[in-house]
């Protein structure tokens, strides 16, 4: 366990074994990924990797242009399973959402695919990610900047 933030490995280390653990995941069976979710829950350091390195890889896809980049961070957030903290989860949802409008790419396929993965229930990541294109907010933190290089909760990241 960390002690505190600065005890973080660098991104670019963590990145490989979470880019593998998320490929794993997406073509798990249904039982495996309820597993890994399973696992992964209350490891708050796991978790909050997890939401990194999903804003990363949206962030990343103007300069990589990988065909994958919006799943993965979007499975690496249904992996999360929303466990760390919903808002949280929202703001990386913001980042991708932005990112894959920017790049001209249409998130809603990809958001279905992982939906299928994800939790299900009504508390599940499955319906929350769904949910997303009708919530407060992406109407008001993320559609309204849409043509801005970053969003304004970025900065304050």
């Amino acid at each position: 366990m960390r002690h505190s933030e600065g005890e973080y490995p660098p991104l670019d280390e963590v990145q490989p074994v979470l880019a593998a653990l998320v490929a794993a995941y997406r073509v798990a069976d249904e039982a495996e990924r309820a597993r890994m979710r399973s696992c992964l829950r209350g490891k708050i350091d796991a978790q909050m990797w997890l939401l990194w390195v999903a804003g990363e890889w949206a962030r990343g896809h103007a300069e990589r242009r990988g065909a994958d980049d919006f799943e993965n961070a979007l499975s690496a957030l249904s992996l999360e399973d929303n466990g760390f903290d919903a808002r949280d989860t929202y703001l990386a949802l913001g980042v991708i959402w932005h990112r894959a409008h920017r790049s001209g790419g249409h998130l809603v396929p990809a958001i279905e695919r992982v939906a299928a993965l994800s939790s299900t229930g009504e508390s599940g990541f499955a319906a929350f990610l769904l949910g997303l294109e009708q919530s407060s907010f992406l109407r008001e933190d993320v559609l309204p900047h849409l043509t801005a290089e970053t969003l304004p909760y970025e900065a304050e990241e």
